[in-house]
């Protein structure tokens, strides 16, 4: 049984800087490109695992998954991916266009197998499932139906979920029904204020009238709030030496805090050290670009809980 199995896309993702995105027509000269490795499900499996957590992922990829040392990475690093669907015959693997200056950020994604092979896809997600076990499961795909069935389905102590910015194409209804069979959320501002929307309930209120455990909000630099129940807890943001790129920070945080979680049963010490190692995450194009050892963490770690950071 793993610790953790993660739901969620595997992608290649291309990170392009440029001082300024130019109006429709123009041509931006990029400064920097960027070829990396995330999506949401790789990366939350991957940093669960860093912390020492036995990880497993269920998603679905193409041939250049393999071909790109991907698959490999995954694995060095302990995380299982016996349960990935491959399409051996086409680069198919989904891939994130990220196209951002000082003040925007443009992304484009290409859905690949997950897409062209759907129906395929379904069926061996669906097929798996049925054997699995654990002790969380971590949906947060962007194929909704799936993330219902595996949250109604799989045999797991804590079921969480995160929506994505594919939030903004769910319903209220949908959204309900979600949220109905999850026992906690991770969300960013964005992701947050458009549940708010959607559902006409404030953060307080989500807890109690969905019947979840605990909920996360993350702030970017002003740092998470946890609510478990009626308590609220604010976790500051630990300070990186320097921001570069927020691109999966939010994944290293979900994947950190959950370990932590796993481990000592506190949601306070978990937002912590996920505030930690998502300090290291920014320091670096990519959400993977600066995956910290146990040693880097524990020694920001010491630091962040003095206060003595500026």
């Amino acid at each position: 049984m793993a610790e953790i199995i993660s739901f969620g896309e595997i992608t290649l993702d291309v990170i392009a800087v440029t001082p300024n995105l130019m109006p429709s027509e123009s041509v931006s000269l990029l400064d920097r490109v960027h070829y990396s490795f995330g999506g949401r499900g790789a990366n939350v499996a991957l940093f669960a695992s860093n912390q020492g957590i036995e990880s497993l992922l269920l998603s679905s990829a193409g041939k250049d998954f393999v071909s790109s040392g991907y698959h490999q990475q995954l694995k060095d690093r302990g995380v299982c991916c016996d349960y990935v669907f491959i399409d051996h015959e086409g680069e198919t693997t989904p891939k994130a266009f990220v196209f951002r200056d000082k003040s925007k950020t443009y992304t484009f994604f290409y859905p690949g197998v997950t897409e062209l092979m759907k129906t395929e896809v379904e069926e061996h997600i669906k097929r798996n499932a049925e054997g699995l076990k654990a002790e969380v499961l971590y949906c947060t795909s962007g194929l909704q139906e799936l993330n219902l069935f595996l949250l109604e389905n799989m045999n797991a102590r804590l079921k969480a979920y995160s929506p994505g910015p594919e939030i903004t194409h769910y319903s209220k209804e949908e959204l309900i029904q979600l949220l109905a069979v999850a026992d906690c959320l991770f969300l960013n501002k964005f992701e947050s204020d458009e549940l708010r929307i959607k559902l006409g309930k404030s953060s307080a209120d989500l807890n109690k009238d969905y019947n979840l455990k605990f909920h996360v909000v993350t702030l970017e630099s002003n740092g998470s709030l946890i609510f478990e129940g009626v308590k609220e807890y604010f976790v500051r943001r630990c300070k990186p030496r320097i921001v570069v790129d927020g691109t999966g920070a939010g994944d290293s945080y979900a994947g950190s805090f959950l370990a932590e979680y796993l481990r000592s049963g506190s949601l306070k010490k978990a937002g912590e050290v996920a505030s930690v190692v998502s300090s290291f995450v920014v320091e670096e194009l990519g959400c993977q670009g600066n995956i910290p050892t146990k040693d880097q963490i524990n020694e920001r770690l010491k630091t962040y809980l003095r206060g003595s950071e500026k």
